[in-house]
């Protein structure tokens, strides 16, 4: 069985958007730009698998909260799991420089997320498969259509307005491996 280690981000650094940063929390200030209004920080730890959990809190209905997974540097290729967007609550978006963003899995009607109180979000990755709770419900089960390009992760903030993240909290699984091995000599003097 696999260990989970778990780390509370100690630094941010901010990519896109007005960012203030202490400790495990995060606030997104708004926007730099009027044309593009959204934040992007990245956290330090490196994720491929495992579970990463924050309390965001909306202030505006036209808002996106959410956990970046699968961050590439290389390519500025990204998903982004959480809420808000496209008119949903509940989003898995990915975003790809050059064609911007696909929502890949989204759920329910923006209407219902309520203003000023913290949402608990936890997105775990399994593989290619992505789940997203919402105050400890599991509101989406998505598997990517390929594994992850990238293995950086952090937060996307989607308005003008402010938005909080507290407790930013990142718990990965060991990598494992899966070994198919022949039984008999020679390898059983090895084995």
């Amino acid at each position: 069985m696999a260990e989970k280690r778990k780390k509370a981000a100690e630094n941010f650094v901010p990519l896109a958007g007005r960012w203030r940063f202490e400790g495990a929390n995060a606030s997104y200030l708004g926007p730099t730009d009027d044309d593009n209004p959204f934040g992007l920080c990245l956290a330090p730890r490196r994720f491929r698998s495992g579970t990463i959990t924050v309390e965001a809190t909306l202030s505006d209905t036209a808002q996106m909260a959410r956990v970046v997974i699968g961050y590439n540097a290389a390519t500025g290729a990204y998903y982004a799991v959480g809420l808000g967007g496209f008119g949903y609550a509940y989003v898995i978006v990915e975003f790809i420089p050059g064609r911007g963003w696909n929502g890949v899995k989204v759920y329910g009607s923006s209407s219902q997320l309520q203003l000023k109180r913290p949402y608990h979000l936890a997105v775990e990755v399994s593989g290619q498969r992505v789940l997203l709770s919402v105050d400890s419900v599991q509101v989406v089960d998505f598997t990517l259509p390929s594994p992850l390009q990238g293995d950086q992760t952090g937060l996307y903030a989607g308005g003008t307005s402010k938005i909080e993240f507290q407790n930013f909290r990142v718990s990965t699984d060991d990598p494992s491996i899966f070994v198919v091995m022949q039984f008999g000599a020679p390898y059983d003097a090895l084995y």
